[in-house]
């Protein structure tokens, strides 16, 4: 029997960039790759239904961790996007080779309208948690 507990975030961004799943309808998995840390979510309708956290100390340790969660995670055809100042071209090959999964930048959607270039801004990261917690926002917050 698995031991279940309730998660609260400290980070916004969290819910935030999952809600990101709830415009598709669609399942999400969001790798993040970040100095500190990286992490795996996986939400379908705008719900985190799967997540792991890993702190890391150098490079190796974050990229063991993408690729040990890429193959055992319950992704189930979910496409996989990466987020990150870690997640430069090379180590995105490199993690997509060993897992045999089409990995692919975290980007803002489509239907989100960006002004004076937001989507190629200096942290792509950043813009992407700051249009997704604005559009949780107004969309009533949590729930």
């Amino acid at each position: 029997m698995r031991k279940q507990c309730r998660v609260e975030w400290r980070g916004a961004h969290v819910e935030a960039v999952a809600r990101l799943s709830a415009v598709t309808g669609d399942a999400l998995a969001v790798l993040e790759l970040e100095e500190r840390y990286a992490a795996l979510s996986i939400s379908t309708n705008g719900k985190i239904g799967y997540f792991k956290y890993w702190p890391v100390k150098e490079a190796s340790e974050r990229e063991y961790f993408a690729i040990t969660e890429l193959t055992s995670a319950p992704l189930d055809g979910a496409p996989v996007k990466v987020t990150g100042p870690a997640a430069n071209a090379k180590v995105i090959e490199r993690i997509s080779r060993e897992t045999s999964q089409a990995i692919t930048p975290l980007e803002l959607h489509p239907w989100v309208s960006a002004e004076k270039g937001a989507n190629k801004a200096k942290s792509p990261t950043a813009t992407i948690r700051a249009v997704s917690t604005a559009i949780m926002a107004l969309r009533g917050g949590t729930g």
